[in-house]
């Protein structure tokens, strides 16, 4: 089950809300490598290939885009026996994706760093207001 995290800027009060973590049905390894730009899933698929069962771990995390600013929740996949991470990138610009954290917590601290899309004020704060599935 996945969680509903509001973005908040205390300067501007622009507020969005992203869903994080992952549903039921990306348990399957297929679906889940096609929510990937086209290079990176079938990477996801050749290495899922080599494994009788692969056990992965996948989230929608909150990401921001070190080339145009913009914060979004993009896919992150990790195969259980390898270290590499899967990570979308940004779906404005294509530009790479910074991850922002898994817990709450991660990401109230990780928050301080980012700029207001809005105002590019330092003044956000993530709160978690619902679930998913």
């Amino acid at each position: 089950m996945g969680a509903v995290v509001r973005i908040s800027c205390a300067v501007c009060q622009k507020q969005s809300a992203f869903r994080v973590g992952c549903g039921l049905l990306h348990a399957d390894l297929e679906r889940t490598a096609g929510l990937f730009e086209e290079d990176t899933a079938d990477q996801i698929r050749s290495f899922g290939r080599q494994m009788q069962v692969p056990v992965f771990h996948f989230g929608y995390q909150l990401s921001y885009c070190v080339r145009c600013g913009c914060i979004e929740s993009v896919p992150v996949l990790t195969f259980m026996n390898d270290s590499t991470v899967y990570a979308g990138v940004c779906s404005g610009c294509g530009g790479q994706a910074e991850l922002l954290g898994e817990t709450i917590e991660e990401l109230s601290e990780n928050m301080e760093q980012v700029q207001c899309l809005e105002c590019q004020g330092k003044s956000l704060k993530a709160d978690e207001i619902g679930w998913w599935d």
